[in-house]
């Protein structure tokens, strides 16, 4: 099918409703599928990148196997949270 052309036609913001030139306006995209409005640049949204975080596999592994604490400083056996020389330690 072959549509009309040209540099007069317009078309209308699918948000604001303002008047625009037919090919400034974009077609929006939603999670990397595009949901049928046509947006002017100022209205237009960027498909944001946090709504694909369940499409790629992550693998960020949290706990350590064996964990040995640092017991070569003295501080680090000691039970109370201040250090000796705090200046209101008793």
């Amino acid at each position: 099918m072959v549509y009309a052309s040209g540099k007069h036609a317009h078309g209308f913001c699918d948000r604001c409703a303002f008047r625009y030139p037919l090919n400034e306006l974009k077609a929006e995209i939603y999670d990397q599928k595009p949901n049928g409005l046509r947006v002017c640049p100022e209205c237009l949204d960027v498909d944001h990148p946090q709504l694909q975080l369940g499409k790629f596999r992550i693998w960020d592994p949290e706990a350590l196997k064996d964990p040995r604490p640092d017991t070569s400083l003295t501080s680090s056996q000691d039970m109370d949270a201040m250090p000796a020389n705090w200046p209101d330690a008793p």
